[in-house]
């Protein structure tokens, strides 16, 4: 989907109209809403990252780049922070809304996890998974106390909500075309609809609101509602004869949605990231190491910059830890050769299609700087010289090496 589309909620509605009017380059999978903030966020497959725009703007902007195939996407609502599944990475993660800090939560025994939901005042999340046998799973929102819900007759879970006040979840499966309810413990599971009949239906993504379900469905290319209060009354609220495959979906509600838990105030005490818990929370760390007090982070000093596809990352010296690199520095193109000037608190990088040298702040989001873009055809390595502050580095093309001096660099 290359748009964002929204639909008014009411009986006569058959128009959509645009949300976020232009994102081209984008193609949206899972969304979701921030009341608090009136920011709506996706995760886009062709730039593999979740971004972030306003209602009626054309503006986005990237909050985290470096997920694979970033399929499903929640908002915390209480603790400010980001969920989602990457099913080529087989992982559940979370991060804070900027992006600046983030964690993977789930990594072991997962296959292709699709659509997650949140019940934060309790400190849950409720996942998919397509692996072979499909289930549907549930832990604390720190990864810990994992449970399995469901795991017979699915095979493509694909959209799951829950209805918290009424202590139930739905789903529904896109290979076995059935809509499903069970509570959140995975008890009492009833098949409410099953779709034996043509038109057969391919449903994605399915959210809730009032008694009503309502669910993008690819072979119908529209939106489906079902009314709880009468199941075998189904109506196509919408067809979108121009997309082949709408994907995700959400209510957009301007009130906020309310309650507590341990991270709701003050980030629960922790320094960097509060993951909420069903009893009370816990504190870690995207950056080192969770100090003695529970609370704080030791960040180490020492750390090894590598470049990836599309960032450079750091990884620390902290040994056993096994979490994933964090981001050092965000790039528009592939970055090569690296290096870090510890005095400028800078990293410098390479980057051959550009052909250029760039320099940033060891941050996630921080403004990236051309430091040469002329006379360069394949910029290959660089070389920070602490000493006198010189930039060197060669170009594969010219086999030739250069100097900038400090006045250039800075």
């Amino acid at each position: 989907m290359r748009r964002i589309r929204g639909l008014e909620l009411n009986e006569s509605a058959r128009y959509t109209y645009d949300v976020v009017p232009s994102i081209v380059s984008s193609k949206a999978i899972a969304i979701d809403y921030d009341a608090r903030t009136e920011n709506i966020y996706w995760t886009d497959y062709n730039s593999k990252a979740i971004l972030r725009g306003k209602f009626n703007s054309n503006v986005s902007a990237v909050v985290y780049r470096g997920l694979v195939t970033p399929d499903g996407m929640a908002i915390d609502w209480i603790g400010n922070y980001i969920y989602y599944t990457d099913s080529t990475l087989a992982a559940v993660g979370m991060m804070s809304l900027d992006g600046y800090y983030g964690l993977p939560l789930v990594r072991s025994h997962l296959s292709q996890p699709r659509a997650i939901a949140l019940d934060p005042s309790n400190g849950m999340m409720y996942w998919t998974d397509w692996g072979s046998p499909a289930k549907i799973e549930r832990s604390c929102m720190s990864g810990r106390k994992r449970e399995l819900l469901v795991n017979t007759s699915l095979i493509y879970p694909n959209g799951l909500t829950l209805d918290l006040p009424s202590n139930v979840m739905y789903w529904v499966d896109a290979k076995l075309d059935t809509l499903e309810r069970s509570r959140l413990d995975g008890s009492s599971r009833k098949v409410l609809v099953r779709y034996s009949a043509a038109p057969s239906i391919h449903p994605f993504s399915l959210t809730l609101h009032a008694s009503y379900l309502y669910w993008t469905d690819w072979k119908l290319k529209g939106i489906v509602r079902v009314s709880l209060k009468s199941l075998d009354t189904q109506r196509i609220v919408t067809t979108l004869s121009s997309l082949d495959r709408p994907m995700g979906i959400a209510v957009y509600n301007a009130h906020r949605k309310t309650g507590t838990n341990g991270c709701s105030s003050n980030n629960g005490g922790c320094q960097q990231i509060c993951l909420a818990e069903r009893t009370g929370k816990r504190c870690d760390c995207s950056y080192g190491t969770l100090n003695t007090d529970g609370k704080t982070c030791n960040v180490s000093d020492r750390y090894v910059l590598y470049s990836d596809i599309d960032s450079v990352r750091a990884i620390t010296f902290t040994p056993h830890d096994d979490r994933e690199a964090t981001y050092a520095v965000e790039t528009t193109e592939i970055p090569y050769g690296v290096d870090y000037a510890a005095d400028l608190d800078m990293v410098f990088w390479t980057e051959q299609e550009a052909q250029r040298i760039m320099r940033a702040p060891q941050r996630p989001g921080s403004q990236s700087v051309v430091v040469l873009d002329s006379h360069l055809t394949k910029p290959v390595s660089v070389a920070y010289d602490w000493m006198a502050g010189n930039l060197f580095f060669s170009d594969m093309a010219t086999c030739i090496g250069r100097t900038l001096e400090p006045s250039s660099i800075e």
